[in-house]
């Protein structure tokens, strides 16, 4: 919803994704780092031409709207509608969870979310190569990122004591958005 402008949404969900437990943070860490390489790499990513009215839009007011709409959703389903008032700090407990991970190990062997990762998506491992290089020479950005953001959430899972298994989810998510760009963009030239 950010990439598409679409700061209410983004805010909700944000909200959401903060109340979701502590592996929200190793995702966030894994987004923010492959968005920081990308910077520094010099890949932009625009959403397209905007509108005339949001290009005039300064970027502060949409961000307050999201924020807004993030703090919103914090206190109303962090509550449970004001009947668990307790649940708000879920969001912050969560934090040092996440932070407690990286001082006690939790146990889970370093090779066993890889194992996961082949067992459960090796469908997206074959076509998720295809899409990053059929996209390479285009130089499409998003495409770029999201193999990055694949990259860097795997060896943010290999590298955080406290992994679980699930915490390889974090890089299924950008990897099933390759595969599925790659086996749209097949399936479409072949129909031609």
């Amino acid at each position: 919803f950010a990439y598409a402008r679409k700061p209410a949404w983004s805010g909700i969900c944000a909200g959401m994704a903060l109340l979701s437990g502590a592996s929200i943070w190793l995702g966030l860490l894994g987004l923010a780092i492959a968005l920081g390489l990308s910077k520094l790499t010099g890949l932009t990513l625009e959403a397209g031409s905007p509108s005339e009215t949001e290009s005039s839009q300064p970027l502060a007011k949409p961000l307050r709207l999201g924020l807004s709409f993030a703090l919103g959703t914090l206190l109303v389903v962090g509550s449970l509608f004001s009947l668990f008032p307790a649940g708000l700090g879920a969001w912050a407990s969560s934090l040092t969870a996440f932070f407690a991970g990286w001082a006690q190990p939790a146990g889970t062997p370093t090779l066993k979310p890889v194992v996961a990762l082949i067992v459960y998506s090796p469908l997206a491992l074959i076509f998720a190569p295809v899409a990053v290089l059929q996209e390479w020479r285009r130089e499409r950005p998003l495409v770029l990122l999201a193999g990055l953001w694949f990259l860097v959430a795997l060896a943010l899972t290999l590298i955080y004591p406290g992994r679980q298994v699930g915490d390889v989810a974090w890089a299924i998510v950008p990897l099933w958005a390759l595969a599925a760009r790659a086996i749209s963009a097949n399936l479409d030239k072949g129909s031609t």
